[in-house]
């Protein structure tokens, strides 16, 4: 599952290429395909991910020209897990102050 970022990420490219030999008339199907192809990948992407985990997820490093150092690195991050939500009673609490 490690590479289901990067599937998400050029799918639609890809499905943008193939789409060019796509008869005129069955473009509307292919379309609803992809999107619902792509829908259920990032489904996928959302049942794998641990929230539990505060580092990065689906990390996925393919060096791209190596003389170089030019790598391609593809990673998910809960960028909530960095804040801080008031819990029900924070907020009865102030809401409690305020009238």
């Amino acid at each position: 599952m490690e590479n289901i970022l990067s599937m998400l990420i050029f799918f639609p490219a890809a499905a943008a290429v193939v789409g060019f030999l796509i008869h005129k008339d069955s473009m509307r199907q292919f379309g609803v395909v992809v999107t619902v192809v792509e829908f259920v990948l990032s489904l996928l992407l959302w049942y794998h991910f641990d929230t539990n985990v505060a580092g990065m997820q689906f990390v996925q490093t393919l060096p791209l020209i190596s003389s170089y150092g030019i790598n391609y690195i593809d990673a998910l991050r809960d960028a909530l897990a960095h804040y801080h939500f008031p819990s029900d009673t924070d907020t009865k609490n102030k809401l409690k102050t305020f009238l």
